[in-house]
């Protein structure tokens, strides 16, 4: 994923990946989700939202407590 972040990261803004789905060979599938500069606490809140309704919609579980 690391590449697909490169941009972003050149750009100096926040980026999160949020996993959401299981594709055929159930490897997760997700979204990156990006903002502005120094928007670091809000992409986090939203990232949190996200999250949430992909796991309860998307079929993907996080291990991560």
């Amino acid at each position: 994923m690391q590449i697909f972040n490169a941009i972003w990261t050149v750009l100096h803004v926040p980026v999160i990946n949020v996993p959401g789905f299981v594709g055929e060979t159930g490897m997760p599938v997700g979204l990156s989700l990006v903002t502005g500069r120094f928007r670091d606490r809000h992409l986090f809140k939203v990232a949190r939202e996200v999250g949430a309704v992909f796991e309860k919609e998307g079929g993907f579980h996080s291990n991560i407590l």
